[in-house]
């Protein structure tokens, strides 16, 4: 009778919910999916044992994105092909990935991992210089010529940025000190958007299942509507290819009256 009643829990939260997901499976581009890649980079799916980089086991099923070797400024991103998420009053989102990163150049790598209007080459612009100016979106990123991650929330040029490091995140951080996103190391990361009223949501970021950091007010009148994904750049000196590797992806869009 268990197996019966969770399934129907599973039905009912189908019902409340709409999701996309991405699971690795099918790499190509261009359908519930797409691949932006700059010159010689590469999307792949993975291996158990993939050899694209050193030492790791990478799941089956991983998505791979390369950036092109011996090119700076090199880029690579999966992103929802139909972007149409955006929160109301009545709809919050969620966000989800597990993703590896292992530098391949010493504290060069651009990364951005969750919701965005724009996947184009600039999300995280040349010369390691952080993310996009305008655009809409919410996610974690870390720029290069560093190794400290950080959070985002933008609506067109009015962003709010917070760098995920320090002894205190007070008062927003549910979890105060450093936050620990290791290189090389399987991290989960989560941005969920719950709407407080018809122009204003709060943004929380979540790292391993835990809350790291709160933005208790964010506008989202007027957003372009975004879709989930993921970035990678080689940054500004990077002679090595780099490689992130998505083993999932999703987003998730609470229904209205369902």
């Amino acid at each position: 009778m268990s197996k019966v009643l969770d399934v129907l829990d599973i039905i009912q939260e189908m019902r409340r919910n709409a999701y996309i997901w991405d699971d690795g499976w099918d790499v190509q581009s261009g359908q519930a999916w797409t691949n932006t890649l700059g010159a010689s980079a590469a999307a792949t799916a993975a291996a158990a044992t993939s050899g694209l980089v050193t030492n790791l086991n990478v799941p089956t099923g991983c998505i791979v994105l390369a950036t092109a070797a011996g090119t700076a400024n090199s880029n690579a991103a999966r992103w929802q092909t139909n972007k149409s998420l955006a929160p109301s009053q009545d709809m919050g989102l969620r966000y989800a990935c597990r993703f590896l990163c292992a530098q391949q150049n010493t504290n060069q790598v651009n990364l951005f991992l969750g919701l965005s209007s724009t996947w184009a080459s600039g999300l995280m612009q040349n010369a390691n210089a952080g993310p996009n100016t305008n655009f809409s979106g919410a996610g974690f990123y870390l720029a290069g010529a560093g190794t400290t991650w950080g959070v985002i929330v933008s609506n067109g040029t009015t962003q709010t940025l917070q760098s995920l490091t320090g002894t205190s995140l007070i008062p927003q951080s549910r979890n105060a000190g450093n936050v620990a996103i290791a290189d090389g190391t399987w991290h989960t990361l989560e941005v969920l958007i719950n709407p407080t009223s018809s122009t204003f949501a709060e943004v929380v970021f979540n790292v391993d299942y835990v809350t790291k950091y709160v933005i208790p007010e964010w506008a989202f009148t007027s957003l372009i509507q975004m879709g989930a994904g993921a970035y990678v750049n080689s940054g500004s000196t990077a002679t090595n290819a780099e490689y992130l590797n998505v083993d999932y992806q999703y987003a998730q869009m609470q229904r209205i009256n369902a």
